[in-house]
């Protein structure tokens, strides 16, 4: 612990962090705030419901330097954060950081010494952006970057505080780029807008439109980090949360007595407010977003807003009208009859290149582990997903980071809880909601789903657009278990290909043109060659590989045509298409019910037989095709045990074993009810599988003999 903590009699700032999922960046971020020449510090973090490895990084720090306090509390937003850190701050002024970015090195002395000589409520002061992913520093220069190129040079020359004060409004409206006094927000009752949206700019414009003593000091003091996801959300109703930031600025601005004075300011913010609203939402919500604007905005402003937001047209292209619009890199000709329009999309025209959602992306936890592990769930398939997760923690290394992205929908807080529980400290677990996502992105897209298929089986496809930063994603379905350490399947060499994958259980059995399955990927698919049909239930997805503008032409050709049997995996398949490795057998043995049905048994091609004894000897990944939760050990063996025997070390295994008791039941009485022949009744030789040993059943004038019967040649066990 360092000396310079002990004494807390005087501390002249208080540094306020909200912190949310920022593992990968916030050691540089405390860093640069311990090592400062200012030792009279505070640094209070929120951990705003953090479900990465963010809490644990500021339990370390605060460990180590009593200066940093952690506060804990459910996911609320930045705002309601830092009032939290409003409320605890003791220091004479107030520094609002984001935890990924970073303060100058000794800065801090400076700027509170210039703020105490001249007895300032705001400082302001001059800050750099670095773009993580180019690598390029860009200087930014009050006042400049307040009014950027508005304001010409010599304009500049004769800036004073009193011209920001009359065009507060339209100023920079961060809040990391001053520092504020404590007494002076704190008097005033300053606090952000409970809303996610824009509740920074609300601070910013009402602290500097009550401020009497605002000054700015020439000195980089701040570096604001530019980077894809730093906005943890997709497209949804986070829009609507505008009205609620807006109204709350209007009473700031009424019960201080400001709103005649700054009306006309208030009103076209109001609109920028409205604009920058729009954008967030989901396409689908957008009519009853314009509704509610139109309530709001007087009939003047309203078109002003409709302005921004639509193109503008005359009464006669309102009526019929041939115009083209693009969907990322498809074009559509849309075409209006009537007043009502039609799109159609324009196969191989667009633009050059593909831009992905920046404001949803998915950064590694760690800048310099860059690989990942991916599944999808629901709800109702947590408890299952459970499983996955502690085989993976049993057969991980304790020296590697394991950064593990659920795409979910509908996952409980409680569950969330309960899976968060299992993970050892280099384990990070993250849910994203992916069906905002693309139902606000990809809107256009008719993915073929019904109640066997719903849209979540197709949230592995858009990996390549959501996780472009990573080096390589490992994704696997919920219904495999771990057997042994997988990290080397990050090393295996793919080659010039764009992922890895082992072949369906399909592709190892005899053609057969009656079989419809074969018949399907035959006639329908195209595949000429069934060992070249993969599984998707485990992918290993190489992104440094994939060029998105290709992969996006190919996934919606793809996904939004014709009906599959298997949309999702029929469909990567296609995409991907001359452009997957075979993984080794062992990394999706989905074939152990192979050997426990004769039929099938009979069917296995004889270059496959070996393999898949090897790989049901020794699996890496269990593919449970036949889930051991609805059916006896007969279709699985011993593979079947391991699954119970992992089930037991996590909390859902009485609600596993509970749910499963029917399924298996009403699966055995299904089989036990097999109609025979007449002859059969009397007169019969058939194999039956007990608990993955096999027996001869002899049936000799309606009597049944069992006799056990090894298994020389397919058996793994």
């Amino acid at each position: 612990m360092t000396d310079n903590c002990k004494i807390k009699t005087s501390i002249k700032m208080s540094i306020i962090v909200p912190v949310y999922n920022v593992g990968a960046y916030l050691k540089e971020c405390l860093d640069s705030l311990i090592n400062q020449d200012l030792k009279e510090i505070e640094i209070i973090c929120i951990n705003d419901g953090s479900t990465d490895n963010s809490l644990e990084i500021l339990n370390e720090y605060a460990k180590n330097d009593e200066r940093v306090i952690v506060i804990t509390q459910e996911n609320q937003g930045q705002g309601e954060a830092r009032n939290v850190g409003i409320d605890l701050a003791k220091g004479e002024y107030l520094f609002f950081v984001d935890p990924d970015d970073y303060v100058e090195k000794n800065s801090l002395s400076k700027i509170y010494s210039f703020a105490k000589e001249n007895d300032s409520n705001i400082v302001w002061f001059d800050f750099k952006v670095f773009d993580e992913h180019s690598g390029e520093f860009e200087q930014k220069t009050f006042p400049k970057y307040i009014f950027g190129n508005k304001e010409d040079a010599k304009e500049l020359e004769t800036f004073t505080m009193e011209k920001l004060k009359k065009n507060f409004f339209q100023s920079s409206t961060a809040v990391w780029n001053r520092i504020f006094k404590t007494d002076f927000i704190k008097n005033n009752n300053i606090k952000f807008p409970k809303s996610r949206v824009i509740e920074d700019c609300v601070f910013s414009i009402i602290a500097t439109s009550i401020c009497n003593k605002t000054d700015n000091i020439s000195l980089s003091v701040y570096c604001y980090r530019k980077r894809a996801g730093s906005t943890c959300y997709s497209l949804g109703r986070h829009g609507f949360d505008v009205f609620e930031t807006v109204n709350y600025l209007e009473n700031f601005l009424k019960s201080n007595n400001l709103y005649n004075k700054y009306k006309k300011e208030y009103e076209n913010y109001r609109i920028v407010c409205f604009v920058s609203g729009f954008s967030m939402l989901a396409y689908n919500l957008k009519d009853e977003y314009i509704n509610k604007v139109k309530k709001e905005l007087s009939l003047k402003d309203f078109n002003i807003f409709m302005k921004f937001i639509s193109e503008k047209r005359s009464f006669l292209e309102n009526i019929f009208s041939i115009r083209s619009s693009f969907f990322y890199s498809l074009k559509y000709k849309i075409i209006t009859l009537f007043g009502i329009p039609f799109s159609f999309r324009v196969k191989g025209e667009g633009p050059n290149k593909f831009i992905p959602n920046l404001k949803f992306q998915i950064i590694p936890v760690d800048k310099n582990h860059k690989k990942a592990f991916c599944f999808t769930i629901n709800n109702s398939y947590v408890k299952y997903f459970a499983v996955v997760l502690k085989s993976l923690i049993d057969n991980s290394s304790k020296d590697k980071i394991y950064d593990i992205v659920v795409f979910a929908d509908d996952i409980t807080p409680q569950n969330k809880e309960r899976l968060e529980a299992m993970l050892p400290s280099n384990f990070s677990l993250r849910f994203f909601d992916m069906k905002s996502y693309v139902k606000g992105q990809f809107c256009k897209l008719k993915l073929q789903t019904n109640e066997h298929w719903p849209l979540l089986v197709f949230y592995r496809c858009f990996i390549p657009f959501v996780m472009k930063y990573y080096d390589k994603v490992l994704y696997l379905d919920s219904d495999v278990l771990i057997n042994k350490n997988v990290d080397d399947i990050f090393n295996i060499n793919l080659d010039d290909k764009q992922i890895g994958a082992c072949i369906d259980i399909m592709g190892v059995m005899e053609e057969d043109l009656k079989d419809v399955h074969i018949k399907y990927r035959k006639n329908v698919l195209k595949i000429k060659n069934l060992n070249d049909y993969f599984n998707s239930g485990v992918i290993l997805f190489d992104i440094t590989k994939i060029d998105l503008s290709e992969y996006f032409e190919r996934f919606v050709n793809f996904t939004d045509r014709k009906k599959y049997m298997c949309p999702d995996q029929d469909a990567l398949n296609l995409i991907f298409s001359g452009k997957t490795k075979a993984l080794p057998l062992e990394y999706n043995c989905q074939y152990a019910c192979c050997l426990y049905d004769k039929e099938l048994e009979q069917k296995i091609l004889p270059s496959y037989r070996q393999k898949i004894i090897d790989a049901i000897n020794d699996p890496c990944i269990i593919h449970f095709l036949i889930k051991p939760w609805t059916t006896s050990k007969q279709q699985w063996g011993k593979l079947h045990d391991k699954f119970w025997e992992c089930a037991k070390k996590t909390s859902f295994y009485e609600e596993i074993f509970i749910s499963s008791i029917p399924k298996i039941y009403i699966n055995e009485f299904k089989n036990k009810d097999k109609k025979l022949s007449l002859l059969e009744k009397m007169f019969s030789v058939r194999n039956e599988y007990i608990n993955g040993d096999k027996y001869k059943v002899i049936t000799f004038l309606g009597k049944n003999r069992k006799k056990y019967s090894p298994q020389k040649t397919l058996s793994p066990f």
